[in-house]
């Protein structure tokens, strides 16, 4: 494909509202026109175009014509709705991520003691291990927290020991070590606080990370596809959590927010669990979010999703 020069130029504020209203977008519906400059000005047009492109009557670049009564107020609800989801998840992910941490800094320190970063104490390639070792060196390197300088004030050791690292690296790299470099029984006892498989663990944690650093960094979730190929764990000894992950869609935010749930529940965290989900039938009435753009089931609303949760809630067992 022959590509061009890009040509367009930069546009005022008023001549991204003229924009808007050219391609049909109706401004009638309370919002005057100072809070939608407003808005524009603070959000970036491109940003909200993410929001108001399945908005487009044809999606065929560059046709960009809305579609008959399509209003701004819509665009704008699905922005802040979608940015109090973002916040509402990301509490949740970080209950788990600083449980995972603590988790697997005590098991590897326990079966390997406090530096279990050699060869020998891992299951992989001498290119893996290299590279891993090369990610944890860099995060030292690079780490400005106290706890690392006064370790290397009072200690020869090149590294300090895991319960340390796990503080400095982040949840993406710990993700990797555990996927491609920890030895299986490692794995299963990691994996077993939370009642589920490793494999399975493996590959929640491979999406939260996909949904934390959309959310560490202000991306869209609304309507949004999450890849990875979520894994639904089998003998699963979870209360009414093994009933609600859907398996005919796999890889969307809805099977992301229910493990979330059940890792709170797990981890004794349900207060934060009840929370979130009152947030979220919030969030969805006061925006008028349709739960299917979050990857909900045909079959299941936010309301019953929480009801189910809330009226046979997993109890955890020490």
């Amino acid at each position: 494909m022959k590509k061009s020069s890009f040509t367009k130029p930069a546009t005022t504020i008023d001549e991204q509202f003229m924009i808007l209203r050219a391609r049909g977008m109706n401004f009638d519906d309370g919002l005057d026109k100072s809070c939608i400059k407003t808005i524009l000005r603070n959000n970036n047009y491109f940003r909200l175009e993410g929001y108001w492109f399945e908005y487009y009557e044809s999606r065929l670049y560059p046709e960009h014509r809305f579609r008959c009564q399509t209003s701004f107020r819509y665009i704008w609800n699905d922005y802040r709705g979608d940015s109090l989801l973002r916040h509402a998840i990301f509490e949740l992910i970080e209950i788990f991520e600083l449980s995972f941490r603590s988790v697997m800094a005590n098991v590897l320190a326990r079966n390997h003691g406090p530096f279990p970063y050699g060869i020998d104490d891992f299951d992989c390639s001498c290119d893996a291990h290299a590279e891993v070792l090369g990610r944890i060196h860099g995060a030292v390197h690079h780490s400005k927290d106290i706890f690392i300088k006064k370790f290397h004030e009072h200690y020869s050791n090149p590294l300090p020991p895991i319960w340390m690292i796990v503080e400095i690296m982040s949840l993406g790299e710990l993700s990797r070590i555990y996927g491609i470099c920890l030895k299986a029984f490692d794995k299963k006892e990691i994996a077993s606080h939370y009642g589920v498989q490793a494999p399975v663990l493996e590959s929640w944690i491979r999406f939260i990370v996909l949904v934390r650093n959309r959310c560490a960094h202000h991306n869209r979730l609304l309507g949004v596809h999450i890849p990875g190929g979520f894994r639904i764990p089998h003998r699963f000894d979870g209360g009414i959590y093994g009933s609600l992950f859907a398996t005919s869609e796999r890889n969307g935010l809805y099977n992301v927010m229910v493990a979330l749930c059940y890792l709170c529940d797990r981890i004794g965290e349900s207060d934060r669990k009840r929370r979130f989900l009152t947030q979220l039938i919030l969030m969805a009435d006061t925006f008028n979010i349709d739960c299917q753009r979050l990857g909900f089931p045909e079959h299941v609303t936010i309301e019953n999703l929480t009801t189910l949760i809330k009226s046979n809630e997993f109890k955890r067992r020490t």
